[in-house]
C-alpha cells in the first residue's frame, strides 16, 4: 500500500497548504482589524444584546445567514475568530460564541444549492441526472422546510441547554476612525473577496501582510495566530482522505428497497449518520449521491433530499466538517462537541424522518 492508494498525494498537500495560508490569513487580517479598533465597529451591533443567551443567539443567527452563500471553511475561517476575540474583550466564555458560530453554520448550510456543506457538488449531480439547471425554487422545494426544522432545533437547544443565560456588563470603549482602520477594512474586504477566487487565493498573503504592517501588528500577537487549528485541521483531512478510501473500499452502501417505509427511511439516514461522522462531505456525497440517482425510486427529487439531510449530520466528531475542525482549534474540545452535537443530530434525525415520511408524494422531478 503507498501513500497514493490512501488518496494522500500530491493535490491534497497542494489544497491542504493553500487552505493553511488562507487561514493563517484571514485571522491576521481580523487582528489588525482588531489593533485598529475597526472590530469594534464592526460589532458594535452585537452589543445590543445584553445577555450571553440573546448574544449567542445573534452570532447563530449571523451564521446561518450567511451559512449558505460560502463555503463552510471560509466562512469558519472569518467569523469563529471574530466571534472569539469579540468575546475575550468582553470577558465571556468564547466557546460558547464559538458553538453558536459553528452550529449555525452547520444548521443553516443546505439553504441555497452553492452553499457550505458541498451542496454544490450535489446540486450538479442532480442536474446532470435530470438533463436541466435545478433551480433555486426547485432547491427550495427540496431544502427550505428541513434546514429551517434544522435551525430551529439546533437553536433552541443552543440557547436553552448550551449557554449559560447571563446578564453582561456593559462594554464601552471610545474608539476614533482612523485612516489606518479604513485601511484595514479595505485589506479585509479584499481578502474575503479573494478567497472566493481559487486562482487569486495565494495573493491572500500578501493582503495579510500589508495588513499587519497598516495596523503595526506586534510580534507577539502573531503568537495567537490558529496555529493549533492547523494542526488539528491538516491531522484530521488526512486521517478523513485514509477512511474515506477505507470506507469506500471495505463498505458497499445500497439503498433499501424499502425506502419509503417508516423503517426504511430510519434506516437510510440513521446509517448515512454513522458514515458522515468518519466522511468528509465532498467523499460522502460521491460515494452515496450516484446510488441515490441511479436508484429505482420514482421520487428522485425526494430521495435526494433525504440524502443530503442525511449527510448534514456531522455535528460529532472534528473530522466531519472543516468547520468543525476550526472549532476545535480556537479552543472547543473535542469531548464538548460529541456531547452537544449528539442530541442536537438524534434530534434532526427524528425530525427528518417523520418530515420526509410525510412529504413522500410531494417532492416530484
Amino acid at each position: 500500500m503507498t501513500f497514493a492508494s490512501f488518496g494522500l498525494n500530491l493535490d491534497l498537500f497542494s489544497a491542504l497548504f493553500f487552505n493553511v495560508l488562507v487561514m493563517l490569513s484571514l485571522t491576521t487580517m481580523i487582528l489588525g482589524l482588531q489593533k485598529t479598533g475597526g472590530l469594534v465597529y464592526l460589532t458594535k451591533p452585537f452589543d445590543r444584546f445584553k445577555t450571553s443567551r440573546s448574544q449567542a443567539i445573534a452570532w447563530f443567527v449571523l451564521s446561518v445567514v450567511f451559512s449558505g452563500l460560502t463555503t463552510n471553511l471560509i466562512l469558519a475561517n472569518i467569523l469563529i475568530p471574530m466571534a472569539v476575540v469579540y468575546a475575550k474583550e468582553r470577558t465571556m466564555d468564547p466557546v460558547e460564541l464559538n458553538l453558536a458560530v459553528l452550529l449555525g453554520i452547520l444548521a443553516g448550510t443546505e439553504f441555497f444549492p452553492y452553499g457550505g456543506g458541498d451542496t454544490i457538488i450535489e446540486n450538479t449531480l442532480i442536474s446532470h441526472d435530470l438533463h436541466r439547471p435545478l433551480g433555486l425554487l426547485t432547491w427550495g422545494q427540496m431544502m427550505w422546510v428541513p434546514t429551517i426544522l434544522a435551525c430551529l432545533i439546533t437553536g433552541l437547544w443552543l440557547a436553552y441547554k448550551v449557554v449559560n443565560n447571563k446578564t453582561l456588563t456593559e462594554f464601552k470603549t471610545e474608539v476614533r476612525g482612523s485612516a489606518a482602520m479604513l485601511m484595514e477594512f479595505m485589506l479585509l474586504i479584499a481578502g474575503v473577496y479573494l478567497t472566493f477566487r481559487t486562482k487569486l487565493q495565494g495573493y491572500v498573503v500578501l493582503v495579510a501582510f500589508l495588513s499587519a504592517l497598516v495596523s503595526r501588528l506586534p510580534a507577539a500577537k502573531l503568537k495567537t495566530l490558529p496555529f493549533k487549528a492547523i494542526i488539528y485541521w491538516s491531522l484530521s483531512l488526512i486521517l478523513g482522505k485514509i477512511l474515506s478510501v477505507l470506507l469506500k473500499t471495505h463498505v458497499h452502501f445500497t439503498i433499501p428497497s424499502n425506502v419509503y417505509s417508516f423503517g426504511g427511511i430510519f434506516l437510510f439516514i440513521a446509517v448515512v449518520f454513522m458514515i458522515s461522522n468518519f466522511l468528509t462531505r465532498s467523499a460522502l456525497s460521491s460515494m452515496i449521491m450516484p446510488l441515490v440517482l441511479a436508484s429505482a425510486v420514482p421520487d428522485k427529487l425526494w430521495l435526494s433530499a433525504l440524502a443530503i439531510k442525511s449527510f448534514s449530520l456531522g455535528y460529532l466528531l472534528i473530522f466531519s466538517d472543516s468547520a468543525n475542525v476550526v472549532s476545535v482549534g480556537y479552543g472547543l474540545r473535542q469531548s464538548k462537541l460529541l456531547r452537544i452535537g449528539l442530541p442536537i443530530a438524534l434530534m434532526q434525525m427524528a425530525a427528518y424522518i417523520l418530515y420526509f415520511y410525510f412529504t413522500k408524494t410531494v417532492l416530484t422531478p
